[in-house]
């Protein structure tokens, strides 16, 4: 059995005409400090946050990168995504 190669693709069997895309690269999230202030940056998708790891991510409203982000009195957490 053959088998090609496709950027961004995944192998499939030569004759078989079928190709899957390959999954797509996630947001990168960059945290940026200087003189007490954290800026955000990503890279693609939506910026989400949440008040434990493990809790329910949601959108921050009007969020765009790069954004400063006002220390919200506790812990607060971040990511980016599609």
């Amino acid at each position: 059995m053959q088998w090609i190669l496709l950027e961004r693709t995944r192998a499939s069997p030569v004759g078989r005409g079928e190709l899957e895309p390959a999954p797509a690269t996630p947001p990168t999230l960059t945290v940026a400090v200087a003189n007490g202030a954290v800026t955000l940056t990503w890279t693609d998708g939506a910026l989400q946050a949440a008040g434990t790891l493990d809790g329910t991510f949601t959108a921050v409203p009007g969020a765009t990168s790069p954004l400063a982000v006002q220390s919200p009195g506790g812990q607060q957490f971040y990511r980016a995504s599609r």
